[in-house]
């Protein structure tokens, strides 16, 4: 192994690069240190800072010009899938073996995380201890944060007043993101910089921020379900000596404590889900042009209120409500299948099942699964969930076109949060907003310590090896709005042959690859015709027009369209020109085709982008024209 591939292996424990939906397949090794006893954690962090940065200094010199991969035009228009683009520190999603949080995983959390007295289940502030050190913290420490969390967990008079006059029926998440962003009244990050805080103090600042912004949190939710579900009950007062769990299951009138442990449980394993997911990414690209950490976790939480991102665990259960309806309690096997064999029929997709990276049960899936066996082994709907347990994976599997057929973390929450009272279906993405504060924080406080700022995408000019100062979103002048192609081939193939297949418009969507409809309208004499064509690249773009296409047989077919609102100008010209042989005979058999196009739009940025695919698109279109001229002369030989 070379020294840089030793070096990088080594390094990679600190640093996780990974794409918006994707990671590299580096694995998530857990860092190697000293942990400290000492209870201040904004103490140890300042004394970590600066190996810290030192090991980033070291790591972007020795790889900075590392090519990670490459982009293609489909990444673009696919949100930016698969892209490496973001580096994540805090977790890292293996697709075998799931989350896993500084190198730790699911089952291993749970097992080293200390718990509250009588409490099985992970203190998530353990959790957030790790996510910023990288260190397993004992229960002292622990026990530290709660206090702080809990010090810091009142509201400022105005959020509340805001908060008790939301309209009833303003959604919960609405309520949440606007009452965090009011909250930034507290922020010492934002004091701070208008006053002109200097750079090297911005991580003391976004610590203190996220500190006081994860410790209202629960109060925020509580005030929201009490006012929404509760006829506006107060939420009390905090204990100072309960922790952040159990403060909030108490601010929200649940005194069980077996659910206040599923709580701490469930804000554990949601905490945090590498960078690259809506919320994650939007808290980290807001807070890379320094917002403060409020405005920056707010509009995280509008991400996540988006439903493709924080609503699955609800159509879960929705879906689970309409199968019960439709086939009563009890529901054998046979019954199950058919009804999931419907769904998939009916272009629908099993809620809870699949995931865009993983390829094994979701390992949060298991430890809720793990939870209700213990705790609700007899009830009804867990019970049902079980049973799809282990009738959908070989229908996925059956149908073929699933990656990922095994359930994922939302398969199961909704359903443990149900049997518990909490019943309120729009209210989870709260809960998850909750519990997610904990990994973004701990992202955008590194993101201070390295200094980070504003993301910027810059659009380079680059000279395409075929047209000049052709580059992507580069704005073209006047002259060069126009986009030419010219190709030419000898072909074994009679030029009648040839120019009849060009000619026959009507068949075009026949072998054409870009062609979708393709229909003479009008037939002004034998030589000139009016056509309907609607071509495009798929995934790029698409038009329809109507063209004039002109015939002088034998040897030129001139095609040329009508303005319309896409296409300010397309012309292509074919010219079948006659070859001769050393005795200088005609070659009946072989002609030498020439082909050209031009093309201008009225958009300047989606004539740059048909540029970066328009000479692979124009050769296929050559190439689906001859190669069906020689089919067309071998069927009349």
């Amino acid at each position: 192994m070379s020294f840089l591939a030793r070096r990088l292996a080594s390094d990679i424990r600190f640093f996780h690069l990974q794409a918006a939906a994707q990671p590299l397949t580096y694995s998530s090794v857990r860092c190697i240190s000293n942990p400290s006893e000492s209870t201040d954690l904004k103490g140890l962090l300042a004394n970590k800072i600066v190996e810290h940065q030192k090991r980033v200094k070291e790591f972007r010199s020795a790889y900075g010009n590392k090519v990670i991969g490459e982009i293609t035009l489909d990444q673009v228009y696919g949100g930016m899938r698969s892209m490496k683009a973001l580096v994540t520190e805090t977790s890292y999603l293996d697709p075998e073996s799931g989350i896993s949080f500084r190198g730790y995983s699911i089952p291993e959390i749970r097992e080293k995380l200390p718990r509250a007295p009588g409490g099985e289940e992970p203190l998530p502030e353990g959790l957030y201890w790790l996510l910023l050190t990288g260190d397993l913290p004992n229960k002292a420490q622990v026990d530290t944060l709660s206090k702080q969390f809990a010090a810091h967990a009142d509201l400022p008079s105005h959020v509340v007043t805001m908060l008790n006059n939301f309209p009833s029926n303003m959604h919960p998440m609405s309520q949440f993101s606007a009452a965090i962003t009011a909250c930034n009244t507290e922020s010492l990050f934002a004091k701070a910089y208008e006053q002109g805080v200097h750079k090297t103090k911005y991580w003391e600042l976004v610590y203190d921020d996220a500190i006081r912004l994860i410790a209202k949190l629960p109060t925020i939710a509580a005030t929201i379900y009490r006012n929404l579900y509760r006829d506006g009950s107060s939420v009390g007062a905090i204990d100072v000596n309960k922790d952040w769990s159990a403060n909030f299951t108490q601010m929200l009138g649940f005194t069980d404590a077996t659910f206040t442990d599923l709580m701490r449980l469930y804000l554990t394993i949601h905490s945090d889900h590498e960078g690259g997911n809506v919320s994650a990414h939007s808290v980290h690209l807001v807070g890379s042009a320094l917002s403060d950490p409020y405005l920056s976790f707010a509009a995280g939480m509008n991400g996540l209120a988006g439903p493709l991102h924080g609503l699955a665990n609800q159509e879960v259960l929705v879906w689970l409500t309409k199968l019960q309806q439709q086939l009563g309690g009890e529901v054998a096997d046979d019954q199950l299948k058919e009804f999931v064999w419907k769904t998939l029929k009916s272009g629908q997709v099993v809620p809870g099942y699949g995931h865009a990276v993983l390829r094994k049960t979701d390992p949060r899936y298991t430890v809720q699964r793990e939870f209700a066996l213990k705790h609700l082994p007899n009830d009804a709907m867990f019970k049902l969930v079980a049973q799809i347990y282990k009738i959908v994976p070989p229908i996925l599997l059956e149908l073929g076109k699933v990656k990922n057929p095994w359930p994922n973390v939302d398969a199961h929450s909704g359903v443990i949060l149900q049997y518990y009272g909490l019943k309120e279906m729009q209210y989870y993405t709260v809960l998850f907003g909750v519990s997610r504060a904990l990994g973004v924080m701990a992202s955008l406080f590194i993101i201070a310590i390295q200094r980070i700022i504003l993301q910027q995408a810059n659009h380079s000019r680059q000279k395409s090896l075929l047209f000049q100062s052709r580059a992507f979103f580069f704005f073209p002048n006047a002259s060069q709005s126009r986009i030419k192609f010219n190709d030419t081939a000898i072909v074994n193939c009679p030029r009648s042959i040839l120019f009849d297949t060009v000619a026959d418009v009507d068949r075009y969507h026949e072998f054409l690859p870009n062609c979708f409809e393709s229909t003479v309208i009008e037939r002004r004499n034998p030589n000139m015709m009016r056509a309907k064509l609607s071509v495009g690249i798929p995934n790029v773009i698409s038009a329809d027009y109507i063209s004039i296409v002109q015939l002088e047989k034998p040897n030129h077919i001139l095609t040329r369209s009508e303005e319309n609102t896409f296409l300010r100008f397309l012309e292509s010209e074919w010219h079948f020109d006659l070859i001769y042989n050393r005795n200088r005979k005609e070659d009946q058999n072989r002609t030498l085709v020439k082909f050209r196009v031009e093309f201008e739009m009225y958009s300047p940025l989606t004539a740059n982008l048909v540029g970066l695919v328009f000479d692979d698109f124009t050769h296929k279109t050559m190439k689906a024209f001859l190669e069906r001229s020689e089919l067309l002369n071998q069927r009349k030989k």
